[in-house]
């Protein structure tokens, strides 16, 4: 990925700061990624039969071998434990969040600064 954006934009890889935002984006579409590939293995039975859920891979993951690396991920102990406390956590709360640990305040601030930044940095280079 960062070959193709450095060929796009000609960019130097020791830019940190859009590096930063690269690194940013590209930890964000992990997380929306990985969270869909879970919701589709739960759907998939992945909490009671794990052998069914593994066999039902999503289509739009990479590979065979990236779905059994998450799958064996899920199927771990520690991660089962997680989980259910987590969805036991969800289930008191009255109004959904999806924010995690940081404030609203906290999550407007890194979002205002990230697209200043980025703006700023392709501004500089057209």
């Amino acid at each position: 990925m960062y070959e193709k954006l450095q060929g796009k934009f000609n960019l130097l890889r020791t830019d940190k700061a859009f590096m930063g935002y690269v690194d940013y984006r590209l930890r964000r579409q992990w997380t929306r990624t990985r969270g869909e590939l879970s919701a589709h293995s739960k759907m998939n039975g992945g909490k009671t039969n794990p052998r069914l859920a593994r066999s039902m891979m999503k289509s739009n993951c990479r590979s065979l071998e990236d779905w059994n690396h998450l799958c064996d991920y899920w199927e771990l102990e520690s991660t089962r434990k997680y989980s259910d406390q987590m969805e036991l956590n969800r289930g008191k709360q009255v109004i959904a969040s999806r924010g995690g640990s940081r404030s609203i305040a906290n999550h407007v601030f890194h979002m205002v600064s990230f697209e200043d930044l980025f703006f700023k940095l392709l501004k500089g280079f057209i």
